[in-house]
């Protein structure tokens, strides 16, 4: 799941997926706000699942992305 993330960040912000972690900070990435809707939409609609508004406001690094999506998929609930 991390490596389709990472790739799916980088396809969106036009970087060079190895130049991406779990540590970048989206805005770091140049992914404004609206970026990070549509970024976690995409997300929403590839795994089939509902990403809660809390999570949206919470996120600011790829990892939180990626941790907050496993915890989701994994117990179907909101992390």
């Amino acid at each position: 799941m991390e490596k389709e993330i990472i790739e799916l960040i980088a396809e969106k912000c036009q970087k060079n997926v190895s130049s991406i972690t779990p540590a970048n900070r989206l805005d770091e990435l140049g992914i404004d706000s609206m970026q990070a809707i549509v970024l976690l939409y995409d997300l929403e609609e590839r795994y089939d699942i509902e990403i809660p508004t809390e999570v949206f406001e919470s996120i600011e690094c790829v990892g939180d992305i990626i941790s907050k999506l496993e915890h989701i998929r994994g117990s179907g609930t909101s992390p």
